[in-house]
């Protein structure tokens, strides 16, 4: 009987274990990076993640840096497109996308940004190049 109850208690770290190896999070952006012309327009890009918990635009390559707004690029926007997932104990993964504007570039220089995604732990980022005039 006690070797049943050791089997058990096993049983129940084992499949706790697994199932923790299982949810890992993630998020991968379809390009690693968008040129754009200096004129600006809208643009969609794809994503594969787990969730994502936030969508934001940078100046610089760290990802400290969340918060820095980037006035060129305005309107961005996630959207959420749900698909189902064969294995209910794994983290669903779905394809999303960011819309964004950017705007015309005029200052005669070219312009660089990060469109930064984060799911959980996991992060990725596009770099994003607007031509000069």
């Amino acid at each position: 009987m006690k070797a049943i109850k050791h089997l058990l208690v096993l049983a129940v770290v084992a499949t706790t274990a697994v199932s923790c190896l299982m949810d890992k999070p993630e998020v991968e952006f379809s390009e690693r990076r968008l040129v754009v012309p200096a004129e600006g327009g809208s643009y969609t890009l794809t994503l594969w993640a787990t969730g994502v918990d936030s969508v934001t635009v940078s100046e610089d390559n760290d990802f400290e840096d969340w918060q820095h707004e980037v006035d060129w690029i305005t309107d961005v926007e996630l959207i959420r497109e749900y698909t189902e997932s064969e294995d209910t104990r794994a983290l669903l993964s779905t394809k999303s996308a960011v819309r964004l504007t950017v705007l015309p570039n005029t200052d005669g220089t070219k312009r660089v940004a990060y469109l930064n995604a984060r799911s959980f732990g996991a992060t990725d980022r596009v770099k994003i190049v607007q031509k000069a005039e």
